[in-house]
Parts: C-alpha cells; sequence; structure tokens
C-alpha cells in the first residue's frame, strides 16, 4: 500500500531535533518514507551525514531565518506582520511544495511534522474519509483560548483546498498558523476531520497544560512489550509518538524527557525497539 508523504523544516537551532526526527522514523520503517525538508544551509549541509535509508528532498529555503531564536524573530517586523510569523507560514509553503511535486499526494496525503516530533511507533493510519487530521492540544481551556485548539506541529492533509483554507485563516489568527487550524471544526469541513487521539504527538503541554495534576496523567502511562511500537501505552494503547525538545532549559520538558527516557531504560533490556529509541537520545 502506498504510503504518505513526510516533510518538515529546520535551521540550525532545530538541527539535533531533525537527527532523532530521522533516526526514530527509521526505527519503524525499513523502507523509511520519503521526507521533504525546508532547510537552511547548515541543515542542508549536515543531511548526508544522518545516514536517512529513505529520499530526502531538501530545499535551501530558510536561511533568512538561520541563526535567529523565536525572541528574536518576533521583533523583526516584515511585509506580513513579523519575521517569527513569516518562519510559521513556510509550513504551508512547504505543503504547496509537496503537492506540486508529487502526483500521488492527493491519493496517500502529506504529513507535515515539526521536527521536534519522535516517533515511538508508526505513522498512524487515517480514515479514508477524512481529508484533513489534526491533533488536539488536550490542555485546559483557558490556554486554549490563548495557543489554539490544535497543535500546528503535527497536520495530515490529502486536499490542496485545506492547505488554501488554513493560509488564509492565517491573517486573522489570534496565535499565529496554530490557532487558524480551528478553521477545520467549521461546517464546510464536517465529516471530512479526523482528530488524532493521545497517544499521537502527546507533547509535555498535554502533560503539564491540563487541568489534571501531571503526576496523575503519568499513572496513564504503563509498559507492555510490543515489537510494532516502543513499549511504553497511555490509556492501555501503545504511545506513537511524542512532541519534545530533548535539549532544553525549560523545567518541565526536563520532567516530560526524564519521564519518558525512564520507562525506554526499563524496557531496553529486553525490547529491542525501546534499545535503539534510547541509544538515539543517549
Amino acid at each position: 500500500m502506498p504510503r504518505p508523504f513526510v516533510c518538515t523544516l529546520a535551521t540550525n537551532h532545530a538541527l539535533q531535533d531533525l537527527q532523532y526526527f530521522l533516526k526514530s522514523l527509521m526505527v519503524w520503517n525499513s523502507n523509511a518514507p520519503t521526507v521533504y525538508l525546508f532547510a537552511d544551509k547548515d541543515v542542508a549541509t549536515a543531511i548526508p551525514a544522518i545516514k536517512y535509508t529513505g529520499k530526502i528532498i531538501v530545499k535551501e529555503a530558510l536561511n533568512t531565518y538561520s541563526h535567529k531564536m523565536r525572541t528574536e524573530m518576533e521583533r523583526i517586523p516584515s511585509n506580513s506582520k513579523t519575521l517569527w510569523y513569516d518562519f510559521q507560514m513556510e509550513k504551508l509553503n512547504l505543503l504547496d511544495w509537496v503537492f506540486k511535486s508529487e502526483n500521488t499526494a492527493s491519493e496517500v496525503g502529506v504529513f507535515y511534522l515539526d521536527a521536534d516530533i519522535f516517533f515511538l511507533g508508526e505513522l498512524p493510519t487515517i480514515p479514508e474519509a477524512a481529508t484533513v487530521a489534526l491533533s488536539p492540544h488536550m490542555i485546559r481551556k483557558q490556554d486554549e483560548k490563548l495557543y489554539g485548539t490544535y497543535n500546528a506541529g503535527y497536520f495530515w492533509t490529502k486536499s490542496v483546498d485545506a492547505i488554501h483554507a488554513w493560509r488564509n485563516a492565517c491573517q486573522a489568527s489570534r496565535f499565529f498558523e496554530q490557532a487558524a487550524l480551528e478553521i477545520f471544526d467549521t461546517e464546510e469541513w464536517s465529516g471530512r476531520l479526523y482528530t488524532f487521539p493521545i497517544q499521537t504527538n502527546y507533547g509535555w503541554w498535554r502533560m503539564f497544560q491540563s487541568d489534571t495534576h501531571y503526576t496523575e496523567l503519568q499513572k496513564d502511562w504503563a509498559i507492555r512489550r510490543e515489537v510494532r511500537h516502543a513499549g511504553i501505552t497511555v490509556k492501555k494503547e501503545p504511545l506513537i509518538s511524542i512532541h519534545t525538545h530533548w535539549n532544553t532549559s525549560d523545567f518541565t520538558t526536563k520532567i516530560f524527557n526524564t519521564f519518558v527516557r525512564d520507562l525506554l531504560t526499563k524496557l531496553a533490556p529486553m525490547h529491542p525497539p525501546a534499545k535503539r529509541l534510547l541509544s538515539i537520545i543517549s
């Protein structure tokens, strides 16, 4: 069965995240999926050393943002809003590129995934009726009102119209391209939207921006060794992917990372997939 395409973007600041992204993706795919990548010069130069076993198609499209952190880009005005806004909009430009380059994209679909996704299982299967798939934040309502219902770092579509709808909603969005994803909650997309379950794209925010204390949420996590995933379950179902920066000074993200790493460490002696993942982040 044909597989969906994957696309992501990375500047020099995200190079380590990208390495982990590609290496963990290879754990679950002996025939790794084609990855389309927007990069800056530093990342484009580093790609061959990663030795990704699939095909990576690189466009050096991000040099404008290279060597700049978010706080700096938010202070730099642009013809649209700010340089940070422009950087986030590159996600849609990247999706446009994939659909223009691949005739089968509208059949198999395209995942846009942030480079700080770490895979603990295979890419999820999307229901046939869906044309868009989104990942709910699953955070407290007051934070949703600020940041949006859905996470813009985990998106799938097989529709060029969906990309246009997302782009058109960005200009008036309360939070960059992310809150704009709520356009798919409208009647026009009814019946065509799939939402990923909690086990997909589990970010640190899901654990620390909830109405439930994180120690209670951690009780939903458990160990169950199976060859098709890393051996970690959430609510008794396999954890498919997490969304985190492994190299960070943020306190809550560090707690999240330690929690995941400790579970992989327990699994590794008797579960080869966990051992392989642990070797990536060690």
